[in-house]
């Protein structure tokens, strides 16, 4: 399935459900890829040069693809067979993943981001998991705005 000789990269950032449920996929279809995640705000660096501002991207021999819908698209119609979208539960299939992605992903998220914004160890451990230790520091470093930044875009509250 889908093995090419040059691995497919996914540009990430830890604790996204957006990327979260591309992973889950591509382990599903035991589809190999080498992830490049960075912290939040410094996701640009890889997103920037690839024509994009979110994550996740999916960087393929075919091209990159950005939005998780499409990627997971992408990867079903690369099978033999469809098994992320079959044909005969296809539209019950988008319409769990849109109120998935459009409602309890971003709930959950805000839920998350606002307790483990009062966790600065616990949200350095995840966020900062897998990248470059310079981000590291620097994430760590600017985390007090950035907390004001995600507060405000996520609309995080305390209640």
């Amino acid at each position: 399935m889908l093995k090419n000789k040059n691995i497919p990269t996914l540009v990430t950032i830890g604790p996204s459900h957006y990327c979260e449920k591309v992973r889950w996929a591509m382990d599903f279809l035991n589809i190999d890829f080498k992830e490049e995640s960075y912290p939040p705000f410094f996701h640009i660096l890889g997103t920037s040069k690839l024509g994009g501002r979110t994550v996740p991207i999916l960087v393929t021999e075919q091209g990159n693809y950005k939005d998780s819908t499409d990627i997971l698209k992408y990867l079903d119609s690369s099978l033999p067979e469809p098994l992320l979208y079959p044909p005969e539960h296809q539209k019950e299939v988008e319409e769990l993943e849109e109120l998935f992605d459009i409602k309890l992903g971003p709930s959950a998220r805000r839920v998350a981001y606002s307790h483990l914004l009062y966790t600065p160890e616990i949200i350095f451990e995840d966020f900062c998991a897998s990248s470059h230790p310079f981000q590291d520091s620097m994430y760590q470093t600017f985390f007090p705005i950035f907390k004001i930044f995600i507060k405000k875009a996520l609309k995080v509250t305390p209640e």
